[in-house]
Protein backbone atom coordinates (compact mmCIF):
# COMPACT_ATOMS: atom_id res chain seq x y z
CA UNK A 1 0.00 0.00 0.00
CA UNK A 2 1.45 3.36 -1.05
CA UNK A 3 1.05 5.95 1.68
CA UNK A 4 2.93 8.78 3.30
CA UNK A 5 3.51 9.73 6.94
CA UNK A 6 0.92 11.81 8.74
CA UNK A 7 1.86 15.49 8.83
CA UNK A 8 -0.06 17.60 11.33
CA UNK A 9 0.27 21.36 11.18
CA UNK A 10 -1.72 23.94 13.13
CA UNK A 11 -4.22 26.03 11.16
CA UNK A 12 -2.88 29.61 11.29
CA UNK A 13 -6.43 30.92 10.75
CA UNK A 14 -7.88 29.14 13.77
CA UNK A 15 -9.39 31.65 16.16
CA UNK A 16 -11.01 33.81 13.51
CA UNK A 17 -13.66 31.53 12.03
CA UNK A 18 -16.63 29.29 12.66
CA UNK A 19 -17.31 25.67 11.82
CA UNK A 20 -20.66 25.24 10.08
CA UNK A 21 -22.83 22.20 9.41
CA UNK A 22 -26.01 22.53 7.35
CA UNK A 23 -28.70 19.84 7.07
CA UNK A 24 -31.70 20.09 4.76
CA UNK A 25 -34.65 17.68 5.08
CA UNK A 26 -37.39 17.72 2.42
CA UNK A 27 -40.43 15.53 1.86
CA UNK A 28 -41.82 14.69 -1.57
CA UNK A 29 -44.68 12.22 -1.36
CA UNK A 30 -43.42 9.03 0.26
CA UNK A 31 -39.78 10.04 0.02
CA UNK A 32 -37.47 12.19 2.10
CA UNK A 33 -34.39 13.82 0.58
CA UNK A 34 -31.82 14.56 3.30
CA UNK A 35 -28.66 16.51 2.49
CA UNK A 36 -25.74 17.53 4.69
CA UNK A 37 -22.63 19.62 4.21
CA UNK A 38 -19.88 20.95 6.46
CA UNK A 39 -16.21 21.79 5.99
CA UNK A 40 -15.23 18.13 5.55
CA UNK A 41 -18.32 16.27 4.33
CA UNK A 42 -21.16 16.29 1.83
CA UNK A 43 -23.88 13.61 1.74
CA UNK A 44 -27.27 13.01 0.21
CA UNK A 45 -29.74 10.32 1.29
CA UNK A 46 -32.99 9.56 -0.49
CA UNK A 47 -35.25 7.49 1.77
CA UNK A 48 -38.46 5.90 0.54
CA UNK A 49 -41.20 4.89 2.98
CA UNK A 50 -44.81 3.71 3.02
CA UNK A 51 -45.87 5.86 5.95
CA UNK A 52 -44.90 3.19 8.45
CA UNK A 53 -41.49 1.73 7.57
CA UNK A 54 -38.42 2.52 5.46
CA UNK A 55 -38.80 0.87 2.05
CA UNK A 56 -35.68 2.14 0.27
CA UNK A 57 -32.37 3.84 1.06
CA UNK A 58 -30.19 5.48 -1.58
CA UNK A 59 -27.06 7.20 -0.31
CA UNK A 60 -24.54 9.43 -2.07
CA UNK A 61 -21.17 10.12 -0.46
CA UNK A 62 -20.34 13.32 -2.35
CA UNK A 63 -17.31 14.58 -0.38
CA UNK A 64 -15.66 12.45 2.29
CA UNK A 65 -12.34 12.48 4.18
CA UNK A 66 -11.38 8.78 3.83
CA UNK A 67 -10.95 6.54 0.79
CA UNK A 68 -13.20 3.90 2.38
CA UNK A 69 -16.12 6.10 3.48
CA UNK A 70 -18.36 5.22 0.55
CA UNK A 71 -18.19 1.56 1.55
CA UNK A 72 -20.59 2.53 4.35
CA UNK A 73 -23.48 2.52 1.87
CA UNK A 74 -24.01 -1.20 2.48
CA UNK A 75 -24.39 -1.11 6.30
CA UNK A 76 -27.20 1.44 5.91
CA UNK A 77 -29.22 -1.00 3.81
CA UNK A 78 -29.88 -3.29 6.79
CA UNK A 79 -32.17 -0.50 8.05
CA UNK A 80 -34.70 -1.01 5.26
CA UNK A 81 -37.83 -2.22 7.03
CA UNK A 82 -37.20 -0.11 10.14
CA UNK A 83 -40.20 1.68 11.61
CA UNK A 84 -40.50 5.42 11.16
CA UNK A 85 -40.20 7.20 14.51
CA UNK A 86 -40.48 10.59 16.18
CA UNK A 87 -37.14 9.94 17.91
CA UNK A 88 -33.83 10.67 16.11
CA UNK A 89 -32.26 7.87 18.17
CA UNK A 90 -34.67 5.13 17.07
CA UNK A 91 -32.33 3.57 14.50
CA UNK A 92 -29.69 3.02 17.21
CA UNK A 93 -31.93 0.22 18.48
CA UNK A 94 -31.82 -1.57 15.10
CA UNK A 95 -28.09 -1.64 14.44
CA UNK A 96 -24.73 -0.55 15.82
CA UNK A 97 -24.14 3.04 14.63
CA UNK A 98 -20.38 2.37 14.75
CA UNK A 99 -20.73 -0.12 11.90
CA UNK A 100 -21.83 2.83 9.74
CA UNK A 101 -20.49 6.15 8.57
CA UNK A 102 -21.39 8.33 11.56
CA UNK A 103 -22.63 11.22 9.45
CA UNK A 104 -24.67 9.19 6.97
CA UNK A 105 -26.28 7.29 9.85
CA UNK A 106 -27.16 10.55 11.61
CA UNK A 107 -28.61 11.95 8.38
CA UNK A 108 -30.77 8.88 7.82
CA UNK A 109 -31.98 9.13 11.43
CA UNK A 110 -33.16 12.69 10.75
CA UNK A 111 -34.84 11.57 7.53
CA UNK A 112 -36.79 9.00 9.57
CA UNK A 113 -38.16 11.65 11.93
CA UNK A 114 -38.90 14.07 9.10
CA UNK A 115 -41.06 11.46 7.37
CA UNK A 116 -43.36 11.51 10.42
CA UNK A 117 -44.06 15.24 10.44
CA UNK A 118 -46.39 17.32 8.29
CA UNK A 119 -43.71 19.98 7.85
CA UNK A 120 -42.43 19.60 4.26
CA UNK A 121 -39.00 21.16 4.78
CA UNK A 122 -36.70 21.64 7.74
CA UNK A 123 -33.18 23.06 7.78
CA UNK A 124 -30.70 22.83 10.62
CA UNK A 125 -27.57 24.95 10.88
CA UNK A 126 -24.99 24.07 13.51
CA UNK A 127 -22.35 26.70 14.29
CA UNK A 128 -19.33 26.37 16.59
CA UNK A 129 -17.02 29.37 16.79
CA UNK A 130 -13.29 28.87 17.19
CA UNK A 131 -12.17 28.67 20.80
CA UNK A 132 -11.25 31.93 22.51
CA UNK A 133 -9.85 32.07 26.05
CA UNK A 134 -10.80 28.43 26.50
CA UNK A 135 -14.45 28.96 25.57
CA UNK A 136 -16.45 28.11 22.46
CA UNK A 137 -19.70 29.79 21.50
CA UNK A 138 -22.29 27.71 19.68
CA UNK A 139 -25.69 28.02 18.07
CA UNK A 140 -28.16 25.68 16.41
CA UNK A 141 -30.68 27.23 14.05
CA UNK A 142 -33.85 25.58 12.78
CA UNK A 143 -35.26 27.14 9.61
CA UNK A 144 -33.12 30.21 10.23
CA UNK A 145 -34.19 30.79 13.84
CA UNK A 146 -31.93 30.10 16.81
CA UNK A 147 -33.22 27.25 18.98
CA UNK A 148 -30.11 26.45 21.05
CA UNK A 149 -27.16 28.70 21.88
CA UNK A 150 -24.62 29.04 24.64
CA UNK A 151 -20.99 28.53 25.64
CA UNK A 152 -18.81 25.46 26.13
CA UNK A 153 -15.54 25.03 27.97
CA UNK A 154 -13.67 21.79 27.39
CA UNK A 155 -16.87 20.18 26.13
CA UNK A 156 -18.83 21.22 29.23
CA UNK A 157 -21.81 23.54 28.97
CA UNK A 158 -21.45 26.87 30.75
CA UNK A 159 -24.90 27.76 29.40
CA UNK A 160 -27.83 27.49 28.78
CA UNK A 161 -29.95 25.66 31.33
CA UNK A 162 -30.85 22.78 31.52
CA UNK A 163 -27.58 21.91 29.73
CA UNK A 164 -25.32 23.75 32.21
CA UNK A 165 -22.79 21.36 33.72
CA UNK A 166 -23.42 18.60 31.18
CA UNK A 167 -20.55 17.41 29.00
CA UNK A 168 -21.06 16.81 25.28
CA UNK A 169 -18.45 14.03 25.36
CA UNK A 170 -19.60 12.05 28.39
CA UNK A 171 -23.08 10.59 28.80
CA UNK A 172 -24.73 13.43 26.92
CA UNK A 173 -26.83 11.37 24.51
CA UNK A 174 -28.38 9.26 27.29
CA UNK A 175 -29.20 12.35 29.33
CA UNK A 176 -30.62 14.22 26.34
CA UNK A 177 -32.81 11.26 25.34
CA UNK A 178 -34.44 11.24 28.77
CA UNK A 179 -34.55 14.99 29.46
CA UNK A 180 -35.57 16.60 26.15
CA UNK A 181 -38.54 16.41 23.81
CA UNK A 182 -37.86 15.16 20.29
CA UNK A 183 -37.42 18.59 18.67
CA UNK A 184 -35.00 19.65 21.42
CA UNK A 185 -33.22 16.31 21.12
CA UNK A 186 -32.71 16.78 17.39
CA UNK A 187 -31.15 20.21 17.94
CA UNK A 188 -28.93 18.87 20.73
CA UNK A 189 -27.68 16.01 18.55
CA UNK A 190 -26.94 18.41 15.68
CA UNK A 191 -24.87 20.45 18.13
CA UNK A 192 -23.09 17.39 19.47
CA UNK A 193 -21.94 16.26 16.03
CA UNK A 194 -21.10 19.79 14.86
CA UNK A 195 -18.92 20.29 17.92
CA UNK A 196 -17.27 16.89 17.43
CA UNK A 197 -16.21 17.66 13.85
CA UNK A 198 -15.33 21.30 14.55
CA UNK A 199 -12.05 20.19 16.13
CA UNK A 200 -10.74 19.67 12.60
CA UNK A 201 -10.51 23.45 12.18
CA UNK A 202 -7.54 23.42 14.54
CA UNK A 203 -5.24 21.76 11.98
CA UNK A 204 -4.54 21.94 8.26
CA UNK A 205 -6.37 18.81 7.17
CA UNK A 206 -4.57 18.75 3.82
CA UNK A 207 -1.49 17.58 5.73
CA UNK A 208 -3.20 14.23 6.26
CA UNK A 209 -3.70 13.59 2.54
CA UNK A 210 -2.27 10.24 1.45
CA UNK A 211 -1.56 8.97 4.96
CA UNK A 212 -2.94 5.74 6.44
CA UNK A 213 -5.95 6.07 8.71
CA UNK A 214 -4.52 3.22 10.80
CA UNK A 215 -1.60 5.49 11.73
CA UNK A 216 -3.87 8.11 13.30
CA UNK A 217 -4.09 8.40 17.10
CA UNK A 218 -7.91 8.42 16.94
CA UNK A 219 -9.63 5.51 18.70
CA UNK A 220 -10.29 2.51 16.47
CA UNK A 221 -13.78 1.11 15.95
CA UNK A 222 -15.62 4.44 16.12
CA UNK A 223 -17.11 4.20 12.61
CA UNK A 224 -16.99 2.25 9.34
CA UNK A 225 -13.60 3.50 8.16
CA UNK A 226 -12.01 2.84 11.57
CA UNK A 227 -13.29 -0.73 11.90
CA UNK A 228 -11.09 -3.86 11.54
CA UNK A 229 -11.07 -5.09 7.97
CA UNK A 230 -11.55 -1.55 6.67
CA UNK A 231 -9.05 0.63 8.51
CA UNK A 232 -6.11 -1.34 7.13
CA UNK A 233 -7.02 -0.18 3.60
CA UNK A 234 -8.22 3.30 4.44
CA UNK A 235 -6.30 6.37 3.23
CA UNK A 236 -6.94 10.00 4.20
CA UNK A 237 -8.42 11.96 1.29
CA UNK A 238 -9.44 15.34 2.77
CA UNK A 239 -11.30 17.85 0.62
CA UNK A 240 -11.84 20.77 2.97
CA UNK A 241 -13.95 23.91 2.51
CA UNK A 242 -14.11 26.85 4.91
CA UNK A 243 -17.65 28.20 5.09
CA UNK A 244 -16.98 30.67 7.90
CA UNK A 245 -17.95 33.64 5.76
CA UNK A 246 -19.88 31.94 2.95
CA UNK A 247 -22.78 29.85 4.35
CA UNK A 248 -24.79 30.68 1.25
CA UNK A 249 -22.52 28.35 -0.73
CA UNK A 250 -23.43 25.32 1.35
CA UNK A 251 -25.58 22.57 -0.20
CA UNK A 252 -24.99 23.94 -3.69
CA UNK A 253 -25.35 20.30 -4.82
CA UNK A 254 -28.92 19.94 -3.49
CA UNK A 255 -31.30 17.97 -5.65
CA UNK A 256 -34.46 19.44 -7.10
CA UNK A 257 -37.66 17.75 -6.00
CA UNK A 258 -39.49 18.70 -9.20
Amino acid sequence: MNSKPIHIEANPNYGSGVFRRRILLRSAGQRVIAELEDDNHAFRISMGHDGCVITEIESEFLRVPKSTCDGARDPLLVLVGSLLSDSPLALCERTDPRANCTHAFDLLSLAVTHAKREEKQRQYDGLVWDESDGEMRFEVQRNGEGVLSGVLRGGEFLSPDPFTGRNLRKGFTSWARDALDNDQLEAALVLQRTHYVSITRRILMDGLAGSRVADEPMAKGVCHSYNPGVIEESINTPDVRDYSETPEKMLAFRRSLD
